[in-house]
């Protein structure tokens, strides 16, 4: 990994266990900000607010190309999603705190 002169994790490369490589990017302040991982289940790229330490934001391409982009509240729970499915049908789909789907199309 890089780091930053006071020894913080600046930019993260590797392999877990589980079979997921991936990059990391932190804050000046050692805080988590972007996570781009690659696994058998898809791609990913989510942003991280630094105060909260809570994904955001993410971008996401399946194995069979599907992509998605997921909106997360406050919380980092998934409130709102964009895709199209691989047949190349677009979706979205919303849902309340509780997780319940208040709209979606189709």
């Amino acid at each position: 990994g890089f780091y930053g002169a006071d020894e913080k994790h600046r930019v993260l490369i590797g392999e877990s266990g589980r079979r997921c490589a991936g990059v990391g990017i932190y804050s000046p302040k050692g805080q988590f900000l972007v996570g781009r991982g690659v696994t058998q289940n898809g791609e990913a790229l989510t942003l991280y607010d630094e105060q909260s330490g809570r994904a955001r934001a993410g971008l996401g391409v399946a194995p069979d190309g599907a992509p998605s982009l997921v909106l997360f509240d406050q919380n980092g729970k998934d409130r709102a999603e964009l895709h199209v499915r691989a047949d190349g049908k677009p979706g979205f789909v919303m849902v309340d705190a509780n997780g319940k789907r208040v709209a979606a199309m189709p």
